[in-house]
């Protein structure tokens, strides 16, 4: 499992809930400011073998990286055959919302290529969840 954004963390503590996730991906540039002031949005704390912050939970790997290089670099048509990454059963994309008047937000949903690397990231019965 992996997630692309989520900063604030939420989406981390949320998919922690679950006993059944082994090991998710969390790969985000900016976690500190929301680790920071926002930390009742990333506090796993309440979570049975949990800790106070989401990502020290020993479930959570965390890459402080542009999720969008970090993708292409893996899995970009081509790439993803010689990537000893890990393909995901399940992609969260916990990014900025494509409506958001942001040049970033509209490739991260417009951009074809991406699109492509995100799919080729994917198990064969693997699944994308895009959170607006």
């Amino acid at each position: 499992m992996a997630i692309i954004g989520g900063g604030e963390g939420t989406t981390l503590r949320e998919v922690l809930k679950h006993n059944t996730v082994d090991t998710v991906k969390m790969i985000e540039m900016m976690v500190q400011v929301s680790r920071e002031f926002l930390p009742d949005w990333n506090n796993c704390s309440d979570l049975v073998g949990s800790t106070e912050w989401c990502g020290d939970d020993e479930r959570a790997e965390m890459h402080y990286v542009d999720g969008f290089g970090w993708f292409n670099d893996r899995f970009a048509t081509g790439v993803e055959e010689k990537s000893e990454e890990k393909k995901f059963d399940v992609l969260i994309m916990d990014a900025l919302d494509p409506e958001d008047d942001i040049p970033f937000a509209a490739m991260l949903y417009n951009d074809y290529d991406f699109v492509e690397t995100l799919y080729n990231s994917l198990t064969d019965n693997g699944l994308i969840v895009l959170e607006r």
